[in-house]
């Protein structure tokens, strides 16, 4: 189920939240809050979990399948897992970055600080920044991997799913040149 943008600020702006990543933050700990909130609207969400976390996609997803990923937190590429996160400028950095071949994009979490960075081939190649999805996912089955990144052997339930653009990130974008 994709929420409209407008009920997302128009909570926002009830609740005295700052953008999108600050909801993000805000529903991590007040799902319920929300949960309420859609429900004045018309809107019937699932039952709050214990947990949610944040997974960015180029598309809108029904549900998370496991895949195998060529990232580092898969040194083998051998499991197939779904990949999440608690943390919202690297969902939606995940969410808006359109990679090409030939070209890489990476999320490096220190001392609560997101560094956020794509390299030369996607500032010279055909990869491109716009608009995508991050999904809200039941965090209750995923098991912290490493750098902010949750993994989980299952599917994954969407709870529901927030159109996100470039400009909803509060974090800088660097070019990473090795």
């Amino acid at each position: 189920m994709l929420i409209p943008r407008a009920k997302i600020k128009e909570f926002c702006r009830e609740n005295s939240i700052a953008g999108i990543v600050g909801f993000f933050a805000h529903l991590s700990k007040h799902f319920q809050n929300f949960k309420s909130f859609l429900g004045r609207a018309g809107i019937s969400t699932p039952n709050p979990p214990v947990s949610v976390l944040f997974h960015g996609s180029q598309t809108h997803l029904d549900n998370l399948d496991p895949s195998i990923s060529t990232g580092e937190g898969n040194l083998n590429y051998e499991k197939s897992l779904v990949y999440a996160t608690d943390n919202p400028n690297y969902a939606v950095f995940l969410a808006v970055i359109d990679l090409a071949e030939g070209s890489n994009a990476s999320v490096l979490v220190e001392d609560n600080k997101t560094l956020l960075s794509i390299d030369i081939g996607f500032v010279n190649g055909h990869s491109q920044i716009k608009d995508g999805y991050v999904h809200v996912v039941d965090g209750t089955q995923f098991k912290l991997n490493d750098n902010d990144e949750y993994v989980s052997q299952q599917p994954a339930r969407i709870l529901f799913s927030v159109k996100v653009k470039p400009s909803d990130l509060t974090e800088k974008i660097y070019l990473k040149i090795d």
